[in-house]
């Protein structure tokens, strides 16, 4: 029996009392596919002992009686179950279940005739809009999360199928997005967004995956190759968030080349004949946290006078820089850049499309997060910076500078960590913290911890030529999505005190070359005891100048007391 009207009750044919002949009886409720279908249990008259009840399932498939609910999605384990006995949710008279009408919901309802305990069942139903899904054939338009901007129900599987001019693709941006978040796990697994290339019909038929997100934090722009899209929102039992509004528009491929790569290993590629007039891509990658990712140039025509190639360390273009990398073009070395975190963002410019070409292959690195940074200068960040997640993370940099001289660090904008006691002390046990430690151990030699909202902190100076820093993020929904920090650091090389036996001064930055426009003025004082003398040995030395008169624009001075050599 088809139930298509918006509200009404179902009751089995022996409701109240038990039957003393056996039968089985189907009832389904059917709705369009973007309304959703509440199901409330006022009465439930079947019966089992706890065994069979909770555990036993061969006396379930057994059992002649029961309740059998199937519908939603496949996954929803408390919908498409037998119930041999009220349990959760299924319980009466106040239990509910409430799931997508993408498929009809169905009761299927047996009794074997012989038992005093089989007295039937009454459930209300309702049918009721809630905007799960659709065809939408505009060149522009919303597409939003069912019952948004409210929490999403339970128990959604909603297909927005997205369809613009044959001769466009489509661009998906989101502008809200709260999806169960799961502080421990990366892959989606309970409530979650994917994103299709092309047509959705079902699991096993459908276009390429370009993305499956959860959580708090944004996903990145995403295009499909076609003139379709498809996104399909998911929801199981519990943690329901606030949802997504996502606007979408179609574009013409020639004009608009930016692309999200989430595969664990890709190419990346700038081709004119495909975007004839495209003067600026933004390209993301975006792999599993806890990973990183190996960027290796493969081919760059791209003169300098025509555009550039700037890499950042993360999610735009307002993440950090690689330390000594501003942009890149042919006249340029073509460097292997390794992320901190699980995502690389790429902006390409060129005012000649016609005459450039780029191609690189990205690979995921290794896992976890953080990394050995060197250089005179540079940013790190938490790998989300700037945007906000609420993933967990516990990530560690090892910042190395040139021996003889000290890292100075400073922290630009720490999050609201809020992991501080009730005297504003940070400690040992906060869920959200920044240990910053002396040398290239973490773990060790601990010179201070920040847990608290900052901006702008007093420099923090190395004794010598390495710095710790170690980002612990609890995630979850408790603390909520946070940015985390980012901090600067730099080259210290003024009035260095050097008292050991032996050891080596390198410029800032060796054995990297020192860019044009870069500054230094170090001094090194090296100190031995009394009655002993000192030994200097130059093992490389490559510094070019430009003499004005008597005067070198770059030089190294050695002095011995007061002379100098």
């Amino acid at each position: 029996m088809d139930f298509t009207a918006k509200n009404g009750t179902i009751s089995s044919p022996n409701y109240p009392t038990a039957s003393t002949i056996p039968f089985k009886c189907s009832y389904r409720i059917i709705a369009m596919s973007h309304q959703a279908i509440r199901l409330v249990f006022r009465y439930i008259g079947i019966m089992a002992d706890i065994n069979t009840c909770f555990s036993n399932t061969q006396k379930q498939k057994e059992s002649n009686d029961y309740i059998e609910l199937q519908g939603g999605h496949k996954s929803n384990e408390q919908i498409n179950r037998r119930y041999v006995c009220a349990r959760y949710p299924f319980v009466s008279p106040y239990g509910e279940i409430i799931t997508s009408g993408i498929a009809p919901l169905s009761i299927t309802y047996s009794t074997s005739g012989d038992s005093d305990y089989n007295t039937g069942f009454s459930f209300d139903y309702e049918i009721i809009d809630v905007g799960c899904g659709g065809v939408f054939f505009q060149s522009t338009g919303t597409i939003k999360s069912p019952n948004f901007p409210e929490r999403y129900h339970p128990h959604m599987y909603c297909i927005y199928e997205i369809i613009v001019a044959w001769d466009q693709r489509v661009r998906l941006n989101f502008d809200i997005f709260d999806v169960e978040n799961v502080a421990n796990q990366d892959d989606c697994g309970f409530d979650n967004v994917q994103v299709y290339d092309g047509i959705y019909v079902n699991e096993d038929e459908h276009g390429e995956l370009l993305g499956r997100f959860c959580g708090m934090s944004k996903p990145p722009a995403l295009l499909s190759k076609g003139n379709k899209m498809s996104v399909v929102f998911l929801s199981d039992r519990s943690v329901n968030g606030a949802g997504f509004s996502a606007t979408y528009r179609g574009v013409e491929a020639a004009d608009d080349c930016d692309q999200t790569f989430t595969n664990l290993e890709g190419i990346i590629e700038f081709n004119s004949s495909v975007h004839p007039r495209a003067t600026q891509c933004n390209y993301i990658v975006m792999l599993p946290k806890m990973h990183r990712i190996m960027l290796t140039f493969e081919n760059l025509t791209l003169p300098c006078t025509q555009g550039s190639l700037i890499p950042r360390n993360g999610m735009s273009f307002d993440s950090p820089a690689f330390p000594g990398i501003s942009n890149l073009c042919d006249s340029k070395i073509l460097p292997t850049l390794i992320t901190q975190g699980n995502r690389a963002f790429l902006q390409f410019s060129t005012t000649a499309p016609a005459s450039t070409y780029f191609r690189l292959r990205y690979e995921q690195f290794a896992a976890g997060c953080g990394g050995k940074i060197t250089g005179i200068s540079g940013f790190i960040s938490a790998p989300q910076y700037p945007l906000k997640d609420s993933r967990s993370l516990n990530c560690d940099w090892a910042i190395s500078v040139g021996e003889g001289n000290r890292v100075k660090l400073s922290f630009q904008f720490i999050d609201n960590l809020d992991s501080a006691d009730t005297r504003g002390i940070c400690n040992s046990f906060g869920a959200n913290y920044i240990d910053v430690s002396d040398g290239p151990y973490a773990d060790y030699n601990l010179i201070k911890r920040f847990c608290t909202k900052q901006v702008s902190t007093d420099a923090i100076i190395s004794e010598g030529n390495q710095l710790s820093v170690k980002y612990v993020q609890h995630g979850g929904s408790y603390h909520g999505a946070l940015f985390g920090f980012v901090a600067h650091f730099d080259t210290f090389c003024k009035d260095i005190i050097l008292t050991e036996h032996h050891g080596s001064i390198q410029s800032p930055g060796f054995p990297g070359p020192i860019d044009d426009n870069t500054h230094l003025s170090c001094k090194w004082t090296i100190q031995t005891t009394p009655g002993s003398r000192i030994s200097l040995q130059f093992h490389s030395f490559d510094l070019k100048s430009r003499p004005t008169g008597m005067i070198c624009s770059n030089y190294l001075m050695v002095r011995f007391f007061n002379s100098k050599i």
